[in-house]
């Protein structure tokens, strides 16, 4: 098989879980696989004889920083949804109120009309 089709089949493995598993199962599938080549190729990456993560207390530094980005990029986008939801119920309960309120509204004008049609010929005859 040639790579193509390895990443094609990997990516329908990933997507189907994804699918069991929630949206946020292909994110940990992204960060997993960034830690792990940093922490493995982290000491390759060199500018000249300038070896920024060749430590490994750096690589796990940096290993650290990338998770903690990522837990604050996940709990900004639950609150985030959380009140994108809030709102949204909000919006139908509003909405069924001023629907009840001009249906109620539409009632009660509907019998004030018959009312007024019951006085005018009760006052004919």
């Amino acid at each position: 098989m040639n790579p193509l089709s390895y990443f094609y089949t990997l990516r329908s493995y990933v997507e189907a879980y994804a699918g069991l598993l929630g949206r946020r199962f292909i994110s940990v599938i992204w960060i997993a696989a960034i830690c792990v080549v940093i922490w493995f190729y982290g000491y390759l990456a060199a500018y000249g004889n300038f070896k920024p993560i060749a430590s490994s207390s750096t690589r796990l530094t940096l290993i650290g920083i990338i998770i903690a980005c990522w837990l604050a990029y996940l709990i900004v986008t639950t609150i985030r949804s959380r009140r994108r939801d809030k709102q949204l119920v909000e919006g139908f309960e509003r909405d069924a109120e001023a629907e009840a309120a001009a249906s109620l509204q539409a009632e009660v004008g509907e019998i004030h009309n018959r009312l007024k049609e019951a006085l005018q010929l009760l006052r004919r005859t």
